[in-house]
């Protein structure tokens, strides 16, 4: 049995295929470092195409800025389809820290609740569709929810009183 994942991208009019095992984003994450970025993407996005599509990737991939899109597409597709996933993709498209709730109680079992803040909702709105309509799971719903964060203070004081009860009676 392999691990083998294939994913597909679509660049213009043309789709290319690529086969991803775990030995292939192994050894792409240790050739990154912080002055190779380009490199190690484009070793990753040729030696995982199809064959059948190699050379018209190659000629696509002398535009670094490309690279790192399509090498970006192919982490996210990755990465669609579970929760942790998502807030991979999130954090990485700059949406920030999202909360996401599966399966709750007291709601339907394909309802997915996105908890964000007012101004993640409000600078990302389109952005936010794109991604749940590309990247989220299928046949679910998702619900936004807005998290407000709340400043509370807490002071200890010591209370020391004496209680007594009377009791009257006729």
């Amino acid at each position: 049995m392999t691990d083998t994942r294939d994913i597909t991208l679509e660049v213009g009019d043309k789709e290319f295929t690529f086969a991803l095992t775990p030995q292939d984003v192994t050894k792409y994450f240790n050739a990154v470092t912080q002055t190779n970025k380009v490199s190690p993407a484009n070793n990753l996005l040729v030696t995982t195409v199809k064959q059948e599509d190699r050379a018209t990737l190659k000629a696509l991939l002398g535009n670094p800025v490309l690279v790192m899109q399509l090498k970006y597409a192919f982490i996210n597709a990755v990465d669609a389809g579970s929760t942790a996933g998502l807030k991979r993709i999130l954090q990485r498209l700059g949406v920030g820290y999202v909360e996401i709730d599966e399966r709750m109680a007291d709601r339907d079992w394909d309802v997915v609740l996105l908890r964000l803040s007012d101004s993640q909702l409000s600078q990302n709105p389109e952005l936010l569709r794109v991604l749940i309509q590309q990247y989220g799971r299928t046949c679910r719903r998702y619900d936004f929810v807005t998290i407000t964060p709340v400043s509370l203070r807490i002071v200890a004081v010591d209370f020391n009183d004496d209680q007594q009860t009377l009791i009257a009676s006729l």
